[in-house]
Parts: C-alpha cells; sequence; structure tokens
C-alpha cells in the first residue's frame, strides 16, 4: 500500500521536480512511472547533460538537444538534478512552433535553465521575427530547487506515512474487532453455561444465536461441557429416583421387620425356664428392643423423604407447589398456565406430585440434542387436576405410556435406559387412580395427565 500511495503520488509531468529525480536516481533513463506519465500526457521524453548532450533514447546518444528544443520550444520543459542532469519533456503539437534563425548563436546549457518549470529558471526565453533571445527571469527562485523541492517530497512522504499509518490502524482495530467478536461470543455463552452448573441449573442456557457457530469455535470446551451436563444430569436423575425408592425401602423394610420383632419380643416374655436359662431369655428380650428402637431411628432419620408417605393425602397449594419445582430445576424455557378457577389446592400426595412434574422435565431436558421449549398447563376440572405437558424437542416413536416403561424406551443415541423415571410417572398417576396418554403432537411430545382427587373426608 504504501509502495502504491508513493507511485502514484504524482499525476502529471509538470507535478515532477528534480528532487524526485534524485529520489528515483534517474542518471541516464526516466523510470517506468515517468515514461507511462509522458505516454499518457503524449510527450517526449529525454534525458541530457548540462551541454545538452542526450543520454536518453539511446538511439540519440551524443546527439544535443538544442535543435529538438528550438523545433518546438513552446512546449518544452526541463528539470534539472543535483548532478546536473536535465529531464526535458516535450508536448507534442499543443501550441504554433516558430523557426529560429540564429540557432547557432544559442548556449545549448542557457536554452535548458531557461525552459524549466516551476520558475527555476534564470532566463526567460523570448523569440521575435524567428529570433531567440533570453531576459532574466523575474520570478526566479533564489532557493535551490532541490531544497524546496525536497521540502515537499518530505512533507508528501509525512503525509504518505501518517495516512498508512492511519489505514493500519484502521485495520488492525476492525481486524481485532472481528475476531475478538467471534472468540468472545462463543466464550460468554460457555461462561453462561458453566454459571448455570454451578447453580445448579444442568441446561444450556437459552440463546437466539446460532449454536452450532459456537461448537466449530471450541469444539473440544464443547464437547467436554456437553458430556459434563449429560454426566451431572444423569447423576442428579439417578439421585432423585435413588431417594423415591430408598423412601419406599426404608417404609417397607421397616414395617417388615416390625412384624416379626414385635413376635419374637411377645414370645420372649411367655417363655418360662430355669433360673440359669432366664438370663438368656432377658438378652432376647433386649436384644428385641433394641431392635425396635434401632428401626424407629432409622424411621426418623428418613422421616424428611417418608413423611410425606406417611401422610398419604393433603391438600396443597398447586401454584407455589410448581413454582417450587421449577426454580430446583432452573430450567428458564418453561412456560406455566394455570387454569384454576379460582382455586389453588390439590388433594393429594404432594411428594408423588413433585416426582411427577421432576422426572417430566429432566426426560424432556436429558432426551434432547437441543433445549426444548417446555409448556405446562394446569386445569381443575371440578376437584380433578389435569395436566398437558408438552415440549417441541425430537419427540418419541412410541405412542403407549406402558410400552415405554416396559420396553424401558430411549430415545437417546446410546441408549441409556430411563424407564425407571417413566414409572415414577405412572406410579404417581396409577396412586391418584388417574390416566396418563401420549396424544400425537406434529413435533415434541403431549403428555395429557388426569389426577384423580377424592375429597378429605374432614
Amino acid at each position: 500500500m504504501f509502495y502504491t500511495l508513493v507511485v502514484n503520488l504524482y499525476d502529471g509531468m509538470n507535478a515532477i521536480s528534480s528532487e524526485d529525480l534524485e529520489l528515483y536516481n534517474i542518471t541516464d533513463e526516466p523510470n517506468e512511472r515517468i515514461k507511462n506519465l509522458a505516454k499518457k500526457q503524449n510527450a517526449s521524453l529525454y534525458v541530457t547533460k548540462k551541454n545538452g548532450d542526450i543520454s536518453y533514447p539511446k538511439h540519440l546518444k551524443s546527439k544535443n538537444i538544442k535543435p529538438i528544443i528550438l523545433k518546438n520550444i513552446n512546449n518544452a520543459n526541463s528539470i534539472e538534478s543535483d548532478r546536473g542532469i536535465y529531464l526535458v519533456y516535450i508536448y507534442d503539437n499543443l501550441t504554433k512552433n516558430y523557426a529560429i534563425r540564429n540557432s547557432d548563436d544559442i548556449d545549448a546549457n542557457q536554452l535548458l535553465d531557461s525552459i524549466k518549470t516551476q520558475d527555476y529558471n534564470r532566463f526567460n526565453y523570448n523569440v521575435s521575427d524567428g529570433l531567440l533571445t533570453f531576459t532574466k527571469n523575474s520570478n526566479f527562485r533564489q532557493d535551490s530547487p532541490s531544497i524546496e523541492a525536497g521540502e515537499r517530497a518530505s512533507m508528501s512522504f509525512i503525509k504518505i506515512t501518517c495516512i498508512f499509518i492511519l489505514v493500519n490502524i484502521v485495520l488492525v482495530a476492525l481486524t481485532a474487532f472481528f475476531i475478538s467478536k467471534r472468540l468472545t461470543k462463543p466464550l460468554s455463552y460457555y461462561i453462561d453455561w458453566i454459571g448455570n452448573l454451578s447453580q445448579g441449573k444442568l441446561h444450556q442456557p437459552t440463546s437466539k444465536r446460532k449454536i452450532k457457530k459456537k461448537r466449530k469455535t471450541y469444539p473440544e470446551l464443547d464437547t467436554s461441557l456437553t458430556q459434563l451436563n449429560q454426566q451431572m444430569l444423569s447423576n442428579k436423575i439417578y439421585h432423585n429416583q435413588i431417594d423415591y425408592y430408598k423412601s419406599k425401602w426404608i417404609s417397607q423394610i421397616s414395617h417388615d421387620l416390625k412384624s416379626p420383632l414385635t413376635t419374637i419380643y411377645g414370645y420372649s416374655k411367655l417363655i418360662q425356664t430355669d433360673e440359669s436359662s432366664q438370663p438368656y431369655v432377658q438378652l432376647i428380650v433386649e436384644k428385641s428392643l433394641f431392635m425396635s428402637k434401632l428401626i424407629d431411628s432409622l424411621n426418623t432419620t428418613f422421616d424428611a423423604e417418608t413423611r410425606q408417605m406417611k401422610q398419604d393425602k393433603e391438600h396443597f397449594p398447586i401454584k407455589s407447589t410448581v413454582d417450587h419445582i421449577t426454580s430446583i430445576i432452573g430450567y428458564e424455557a418453561i412456560s406455566l398456565t394455570y387454569n384454576l378457577n379460582g382455586k389453588d389446592e390439590f388433594y393429594g400426595n404432594k411428594l408423588y406430585f413433585e416426582r411427577l412434574l421432576i422426572n417430566l422435565i429432566n426426560n424432556s431436558i436429558e432426551h434432547n440434542n437441543e433445549n426444548p421449549a417446555i409448556d405446562i398447563t394446569f386445569t381443575l376440572e371440578d376437584i380433578n387436576l389435569v395436566i398437558d405437558y408438552k415440549d417441541n424437542g425430537q419427540g418419541i416413536a412410541k405412542n403407549n405410556i406402558e410400552q415405554l416403561i416396559k420396553q424401558s424406551y430411549t430415545s437417546k443415541l446410546n441408549k441409556e435406559q430411563h424407564g425407571v423415571g417413566l414409572s415414577i410417572i405412572q406410579d404417581a398417576v396409577n396412586y391418584h387412580n388417574g390416566h396418563i396418554e401420549l396424544v400425537p403432537i406434529s413435533k415434541g411430545v403431549h403428555f395429557h395427565i388426569v389426577l384423580i382427587s377424592e375429597e378429605d373426608p374432614q
């Protein structure tokens, strides 16, 4: 760019100065730039010495420039370098020419000096009646043409350098802007994603920007985060399911163990033995009491999990319960609609209801490549609760909920089973004597769930 600016600085022969001859090191032949300018302006080029002997063009070498200038003096111009070399350019047939009769009396050096450009000539020429005479140039510049030309060239060089630096700064700034934009946008997306994971929100952040471009920028980071997200989500669902069945198991095993212990304890009190065997009978009684207390302690430890099961059914608020569940999951793309007809309570098992929602939402997040939009509508029909759960994910091929549970159906490519999660949903529905069905939909999945309520007799 810098070279282009320099070589295109002059757009005409009259803009060339003696300093340019030094700059381009012109001693016996013009450079291509000057040749092209002369050709463009229909001018003939010559390089001569002070005495007028021609160096260029080569076919006129050693001849004198004087007769050529006199033949077309009105259109002749010369530029002198510090080395005493003249660059002469003559425009062809621009004005009337004169027949000079005193050519033998004219000094070639004075003639070259009189046709200098930019008022650097000491003499002006005058043609009258075929005679060429010289007069002093009243506008002659006392300063050395090379000095002033050098100042002009220096100023031009400074301007060109400034323009060059400015253009480069702009180009660097634009390049840095686009590169940083390309690099930082995906990073901000992944930072948001890591922030979600740190807060327990096990899903990718909602983004209107194209996710594919981000993944192409940092493929290793995207793969690692995706695997981490899936693993954490799988672990969360797994522990959720384990907690659920642990609660049921603790409740059941406590009941199963207490029955034989009660029998052992009761019969041990009736055993009649001699005095020597009585300590063993007493030991049986004490151990039975110890085991009974141990089971009670175990039940107390897991009371937070099993309390809802013990209470069986109760009136609980629908909206606040749903809001609590969605806040725990932390998934942003959930739309909730309530058609409760002025009521906000349902009589049922709150633990079952919560686990039903958790597993529905987790399944949508886990079994879709991209975050789906989830829409849940809660409708109270008399005392029964109707749940319409929809997402716009990739959907499922089966159309029967029993088949999904029985076959442990999964839509994931790695075929990890999640039938347990669906069985929890089915358990919650069965507990409330309701039903669940898959409604055909063009994209995604639609579960229509009805939970039947039996009013509290109190």
